[in-house]
C-alpha cells in the first residue's frame, strides 16, 4: 500500500513521462523544449529519489522508520517542485508551470505532513497514513496528470 501512495505521489514510473515524449499541444517549438524539459527533470527524479523512496517505505512499517522517510521525501518532492517552477517555460506555459509546480508543492507537503507525527501513538499513525493516503493519491493523480502531458 505505501509502495502505491508513493508511486502516485510523484508519479513513479507511471506517469507516461519515462518513456513518451509529451505532446506541446499546438506544436511551437519552444513549448516541445519546454515539454521535454520537463520530462527530464521528472525522469531524473524518477531515478535518483522515487525509485529509492519507494523501495524505503514499501519495506518499512514502524512508525519510528516511516516518519523520517516520509518527511526526507516530502522534502525532494518540494526540491521537484522548485525545480519544475525553474524550467524555461514560454510565456503561453507559464499558468502550467505554474500548475505543474503548485501540484508539486501539494504531493510535498502531505507526505512532509506524515513526516511530523512524533508525538502520536502508532495506531494513530497508521490510521494517519490511511487517511493521508488519500489525498496523496488524489494531489498525485492530479500532478502525473500534468506532468505525463505539459501542454499550454
Amino acid at each position: 500500500m505505501l509502495s502505491a501512495l508513493v508511486l502516485a505521489a510523484c508519479g513513479g514510473g507511471s506517469s507516461g513521462t519515462g518513456g513518451t515524449t509529451p505532446s506541446s499541444g499546438s506544436g511551437d517549438p519552444a513549448e516541445a523544449a519546454w515539454a521535454k524539459e520537463v520530462q527530464t527533470v521528472m525522469t531524473g527524479f524518477e531515478n535518483k529519489v522515487s525509485a529509492r523512496a519507494v523501495e524505503a517505505l514499501s519495506t518499512s512499517s514502524s512508525q519510528v522508520l516511516l516518519e523520517p522517510l516520509y518527511r526526507t521525501y516530502g522534502l525532494h518532492l518540494a526540491g521537484l517542485a522548485v525545480e519544475l517552477e525553474a524550467t524555461k517555460a514560454p510565456q503561453a506555459c507559464v499558468p502550467a508551470r505554474k500548475r505543474i509546480a503548485t501540484a508539486a508543492h501539494r504531493v510535498a507537503v502531505l507526505n512532509k505532513e506524515l513526516g511530523e507525527q512524533a508525538n502520536i501513538s502508532q495506531e494513530k499513525f497508521s490510521f494517519l497514513v490511511e487517511e493521508q493516503g488519500v489525498k496523496i493519491r488524489q494531489a498525485g493523480h492530479v500532478f502525473t496528470v500534468l506532468v505525463a502531458d505539459p501542454s499550454c
